[in-house]
């Protein structure tokens, strides 16, 4: 009896940690993905690429995250708006702009 509810634990305990890698996984996925969809666009370097997959991975980790309130997710596009801005110049922001459905997909 003992064995099978230790079995039944440790099945328990394996399938919680599974789905929290592959949300994890999901969301660094996401953040690559749109990381390379700016990088393709703007022409960026592998640095940037890879700062910018960091900064989509928060986005949508925060976007997922249960716990962070209503008010602080419809903040986000404001501060991804502010981030990619701090991150690019003036010329790459401008060309990002125009594109409004990749400008619209990388801040919300």
């Amino acid at each position: 009896m003992k064995k099978i509810l230790f079995i039944f634990a440790m099945m328990l305990a394996f399938g919680v940690s599974a789905q929290a890698q592959e949300k994890k996984a999901s969301a660094a996925s996401k953040g690559r993905q749109e990381a390379v969809e700016l990088a393709d666009f703007l022409k960026l370097n592998s640095t940037e690429l890879e700062n910018f997959s960091k900064l989509f991975q928060m986005k949508h980790e925060m976007l997922a995250d249960p716990s962070v309130t209503a008010q602080k997710k419809k903040e986000v596009p404001v501060i991804m708006e502010k981030k990619i801005e701090g991150s690019l110049d003036g010329n790459q922001v401008e060309k990002l702009r125009a594109n409004k459905v990749l400008w619209e997909k990388l801040t919300h």
